[in-house]
């Protein structure tokens, strides 16, 4: 209903159940890259809450079966998103050409990535440069990639898992939580870490990033 870029013939088929469709945003907002809406019942007042679920219930269960006499449940025709990847792939050349050590740029361009690319949507790729920003944009990154949001490091596997790879040398390793200090390198004579001993005698915070 929404493959035209506009929410009007959502909107024709939500007004008669007293639904109002708007953006992703919320009213004067537009849709989703995707098509996506907001539904919400027209009235605010003077409505139960039981009354609003079933109003929502049933519009979505109008705007499906319209959805699909509109041909929403046929395989869509895939967007073309080859210059947003030409885009991606021009700004890591030239932050690896600045910068060889780039782990974002050196990654967006290995092969597997790219053609791993080629299968995301619009969306999804504008939401993958954006984890890649401060890396494009920083030439002298090191690492220069961070997930927007906890999803991405799942859903952006292919590229993440490569760039945590290279950052900590890993070579398919899994890293195994051990505190023990048996056979460490380093340790005082008596084996403890102890550092009210070395002066250190007021409280010190400390973390252990891994």
């Amino acid at each position: 209903l929404t493959s035209d870029g506009t929410d009007a013939k959502a909107k024709a088929a939500a007004k008669p159940l007293g639904l109002s469709v708007r953006g992703k945003g919320g009213e004067h907002t537009p849709i989703g890259a995707d098509g996506t809406i907001d539904l919400s019942p027209s009235n605010r007042l003077f409505i139960t809450e039981a009354e609003i679920v079933t109003k929502l219930y049933n519009g979505i269960t109008l705007l499906l079966e319209k959805e699909a006499a509109a041909g929403g449940g046929e395989e869509k025709i895939a967007e073309d998103t080859s210059g947003k990847i030409a885009e991606l792939t021009a700004a890591a050349q030239a932050a690896l050409a600045a910068n060889p050590d780039n782990l974002c740029a050196k990654n967006l361009l290995d092969a597997e990535v790219a053609g791993w690319m080629a299968s995301l949507s619009p969306a999804k790729l504008d939401e993958l440069a954006l984890c890649a920003k401060s890396g494009l944009d920083n030439h002298d990154s090191g690492l220069g990639c961070y997930a927007v949001d906890p999803a991405n490091y799942d859903e952006f596997a292919m590229f993440f898992d490569k760039v945590c790879e290279d950052y900590h040398h890993g070579g398919g390793k899994i890293h195994t939580t051990n505190w023990s200090l048996e056979g460490v390198e380093g340790l005082p004579a008596d084996g403890q870490l102890d550092l009210q001993k070395i002066g250190l005698t007021d409280e010190l915070s400390m973390r252990v990033r891994v």
